[in-house]
């Protein structure tokens, strides 16, 4: 956005074309803190690995209470992403549960 660029740009004019979506999100969705729950926060092919058996989910530094949905939300994005990342990321080669194509 060119309001967010150079050193006059105020953040009150840089969210203000955001408000009104953000307050859809709030109504729909309203904050509750005592809903927190323990979360991983970076869910990425680098921090998933897969042994044959299980997968495991890796460093934990970003860990802390955050919403339930977090996670479930960064490994949508991720998931998004070209299959080629996963499979370089998450299976060992030559692995028989490694997807192909």
């Amino acid at each position: 956005m060119a309001c967010c660029a150079g050193p006059t740009s105020s953040p009150k004019a840089c969210l203000d074309p955001h408000l009104e979506g953000f307050e859809t999100i709030r109504a729909a969705y309203p904050w509750d803190a005592s809903a927190l729950v323990s979360s991983h926060n970076d869910p990425n092919p680098r921090n998933i690995l897969f042994d044959g058996q299980r997968l495991w989910l890796v460093d934990w530094e970003l860990r802390f209470r955050n919403d339930p949905l977090t996670d479930i939300a960064i490994l949508m994005q991720e998931l998004t992403r070209p299959r080629r990342r996963w499979k370089r990321c998450c299976w060992p080669p030559g692995s028989a549960a490694r997807p192909t194509g």
